[in-house]
């Protein structure tokens, strides 16, 4: 039987997760700026991408995360909830990356417009990702910070 808290052991499969698709992030917009290489690639990320940041969404909302940060310190209820009602539009800006890749003929204004959204997804799941810490962090102080 493991000696971590919940709570803990929470924050630490957030932060794994995290860390997974800043990864797919990462070879997502590589393989964007490899446009030579033709749309397969992308596509592929994307795919798995949408899955993951679902599971994830879900991970966080039902399995602990922000209950952990609510129940240490209702006052961050209100924040809590915020972030909640964003992971629907983020989910949004994600399927409507997804649609673009399938369904575009690639050119020069297809990629053009595959990095400006996927620039855009991007900054957006940073701020959030940051806002998530700094609830963490208000929460609980440094026990469970980012790692």
């Amino acid at each position: 039987m493991s000696s971590r808290s919940p709570a803990c052991q929470s924050f630490s499969t957030m932060a794994n997760e995290h860390r997974e698709l800043t990864d797919l992030f990462t070879k997502l917009t590589e393989a964007v700026l490899r446009d030579g290489q033709g749309k397969g690639p992308v596509e592929e990320l994307i795919e798995v991408i949408a899955d993951r940041i679902q599971t994830h969404f879900q991970h966080e909302e039902n399995g602990g995360y922000f209950t952990a940060i609510i129940e240490r310190a209702p006052r961050l209820m209100s924040r809590a909830e915020q972030l909640v009602e964003q992971h629907a539009s983020i989910l949004e800006q994600v399927e409507m990356l997804r649609i673009l890749v399938r369904s575009g003929v690639e050119s020069p204004a297809w990629w053009n417009r595959i990095r400006s959204d996927l620039n855009a997804l991007q900054l957006v799941l940073s701020q959030h990702e940051r806002a998530e810490e700094e609830l963490v962090k208000e929460a609980f102080g440094g026990e469970h910070a980012a790692r």
